[in-house]
């Protein structure tokens, strides 16, 4: 499970790379390589886990949850051109 600190990292990256992208070009390349080499990597454990799911027959789909994120990220996405 991804830890609540682990989450507001992961949510901030855009915000990050916006704010890096404000930079000359050869200081937005640093920026843009430190932010990909310094990702975590918390993807990697929950596609694991996603895969055994399949694999075993567990994995549930519930469009419900997935029709909710898209709404989320839509609302923020919006949210966030509207401040630019």
């Amino acid at each position: 499970m991804v830890k609540n600190t682990d989450k507001n990292k992961i949510n901030n990256i855009p915000t990050n790379l916006l704010k890096s992208l404000a930079l000359e070009p050869s200081k937005q390349m640093e920026s843009l390589k430190e932010l990909i080499f310094n990702s975590p990597d918390t993807r990697h454990a929950k596609i694991d886990f996603i895969k055994n799911e399949i694999d075993t027959g567990r994995y549930q789909i519930e469009p419900e949850n997935i029709a909710t994120k898209i709404m989320e990220e839509h609302i923020v996405l919006e949210d966030e051109s509207e401040l630019a």
